[in-house]
C-alpha cells in the first residue's frame, strides 16, 4: 500500500513539475515576444526619420505633399543627387567638413591622450585639483563659451578661416577624462618602469608604450569626436560668412533660404542623406573596436 501511495505521489509531483515547466516556458515565450516587440518599436522610432529622408530624397516636391503619405516614389528621382552636388558648392562644403572634423578628431585624440597620460600616471601637486577643474567645465553649458570664444577669435583675425573652425575644439574635457580613465586602467605601471630603466624619455614612453595600448580607446574617442564635429552647426554658422568656408551643415541650412519653396525639399533631403553617410560608415567599420573600447574603459 505504501508503494502504491508513493507511486501516486511521485506521479502527481511529476505532473505538477511538468505543468510548472510548461507555465515557465509560456511566460518566457511571452516575455521574449514582448522584448523583441519593444526592440522593434524602438528601432522603428530611431530609423524612421532616416528612412523617410532617404525615400523623400527620391521623390518630387509634389509627392512630398500628397495626403495620405505616399511612402515610395512612383519614379525614383536619382537626379536630385546630381543637382545637390552642383548646388551652391556642395562638394566644397563637404570637403570642408571632412577636413575640419578629421583635424579636430586627430587633435582631440592626441592631446587628450597626452593629458590623460599625465593625469593618470604622474604624481604631482594639484593633480586632483586640475582633474576636478577639467571635469567641472563639462557641467557648464556650451552656450556660455560662445561669446568669449568668438570675441577671442575675432581679435585674432581668424573669423571665416579654418583656424576658427578647428582651434577652439582641439582639446576637450571629455577627451582628457576618457583617456585618463582608459590609461589608468589598461597601462601597467610596471611596463612604464621597464621603459624608464631602458632609458626612455617621457615622450618616448607615451609614443612607444602608451599609444599602442590605446588603439581601441583612440577609435572610440576619434569616431565620436568626428561625428560630433561633423554634425556641428551653431559654431560654424557663427564664425563663417562665405560659401567657400561653409561646412556641410551650414550649407544645407542655407539651401532652402537661397532657393525657397517646397521644390528644394527633395534636394535638401538628398543632401542630408549624403551628409549622414560618412559618420555612419565610420561607425560601422569601427563598431567592434568601439564596443570593445567602451567596455574596457568602464572596467575600473
Amino acid at each position: 500500500m505504501n508503494t502504491t501511495y508513493d507511486t501516486a505521489y511521485g506521479e502527481r509531483a511529476r505532473q505538477e513539475a511538468d505543468a510548472a515547466q510548461s507555465v515557465r516556458v509560456i511566460v518566457q515565450g511571452i516575455f521574449g515576444v514582448l522584448k523583441y516587440a519593444a526592440v522593434f518599436f524602438m528601432a522603428f522610432i530611431f530609423l524612421f526619420p532616416f528612412v523617410w529622408t532617404v525615400l523623400g530624397s527620391l521623390k518630387t516636391s509634389g509627392e512630398l505633399l500628397i495626403v495620405p503619405i505616399q511612402w515610395l516614389p512612383k519614379v525614383p528621382q536619382w537626379g536630385n543627387y546630381a543637382k545637390i552636388f552642383s548646388a551652391m558648392g556642395f562638394v566644397r562644403s563637404f570637403g570642408n567638413s571632412v577636413f575640419v572634423s578629421g583635424a579636430v578628431a586627430l587633435s582631440v585624440v592626441f592631446l587628450g591622450s597626452m593629458s590623460g597620460f599625465a593625469l593618470a600616471k604622474y604624481q604631482f601637486a594639484g593633480r586632483r585639483l586640475i582633474l576636478t577643474f577639467i571635469l567641472s567645465t563639462m557641467m557648464i553649458p556650451y552656450f556660455v563659451f560662445l561669446m568669449p570664444t568668438f570675441y577671442l577669435i575675432y581679435r585674432l583675425g581668424w573669423v571665416d578661416t579654418y583656424l576658427a573652425l578647428i582651434v577652439p575644439s582641439m582639446i576637450t574635457a571629455f577627451g582628457i577624462f576618457f583617456m585618463r580613465q582608459f590609461i589608468e586602467a589598461n597601462v601597467p605601471d610596471e611596463l612604464l618602469d621597464a621603459g624608464r630603466i631602458d632609458g626612455c624619455s617621457d615622450f618616448r614612453l607615451f609614443v612607444n608604450i602608451v599609444m599602442p595600448l590605446c588603439k581601441s580607446a583612440y577609435l572610440v574617442l576619434g569616431v565620436t569626436t568626428f561625428i560630433s564635429n561633423w554634425n556641428s552647426f551653431l559654431w560654424p554658422l557663427i564664425v563663417t560668412s562665405t560659401e567657400e568656408m561653409f561646412t556641410i551643415q551650414v550649407l544645407l541650412s542655407t539651401l532652402q533660404d537661397s532657393y525657397g519653396g517646397m521644390r528644394t525639399r527633395p534636394l535638401l533631403m538628398a543632401g542630408t542623406t549624403i551628409s549622414i553617410i560618412p559618420g555612419l560608415l565610420l561607425f560601422l567599420l569601427a563598431q567592434k573596436q568601439i564596443v570593445q573600447g567602451i567596455s574596457v574603459t568602464g572596467l575600473k
